[in-house]
């Protein structure tokens, strides 16, 4: 009996108003923020240690970013946006 796979795709619009693009402009750019940020980390690491960053250590680096007067906008971002950012190489940002 042979198995006949049915993909199915579905497209939806997004119609935001100014104060909803406003805030998903926002989570964009901090989620590209905290992307890089991130891969900036792995590579000094990986650069010195010849390994990559453990995924607690960037973890602990990105909460205490949250302190420093500079960087205190990431306390606002919301939980989804600061969750795993995944690099390329494995390891996770949270």
């Amino acid at each position: 009996m042979e198995t006949t796979l049915i993909r199915k795709a579905c497209r939806f619009r997004l119609e935001p108003s100014a104060a909803q693009r406003g805030q998903m402009e926002w989570f964009a750019g901090a989620r590209r923020w905290v992307w890089n940020w991130a891969l900036a980390a792995w590579r000094t690491f990986y650069r010195e240690h010849g390994v990559s960053i453990p995924a607690g250590e960037l973890s602990a680096r990105l909460t205490a970013l949250k302190g420093e007067p500079a960087t205190a906008w990431l306390a606002e971002m919301e939980n989804a946006c600061r969750a795993l950012v995944r690099l390329p190489t494995g390891s996770v940002a949270c």
